[in-house]
């Protein structure tokens, strides 16, 4: 019975067993992400390391050639990175 209740929680998405960072951040919206911080952190990753997307592309297309979507919404870590507001969801 136990089991059968974790994979339920688990396909309804209250409970999850990977990390917290990977985890989706319910009710964040690519509108949360401040675009600001995403170019910022493409001009230094392209300084600092020859990062290969221009601050020309997608907010969307950035985030996810940096493994920070999944099921096409966001992560935490994406949300602590890159949110305007990176505790409304967990504090607010």
């Amino acid at each position: 019975m136990y089991v059968a209740l974790v994979n339920f929680l688990e396909k309804k998405k209250h409970i999850h067993t990977g990390s917290f960072d990977t985890t989706i951040c319910r009710d964040a919206t690519i509108a949360d992400i401040n675009a600001e911080r995403i170019k910022w952190f493409i001009e230094m990753a392209q300084a600092k390391r020859g990062f290969p997307l221009s601050t020309a592309t997608k907010p969307i297309t950035v985030l996810t050639h940096l493994n920070l979507t999944r099921e096409a919404s966001l992560t935490n870590a994406l949300y602590f990175f890159l949110a305007k507001t990176p505790t409304v969801f967990y504090y607010g």
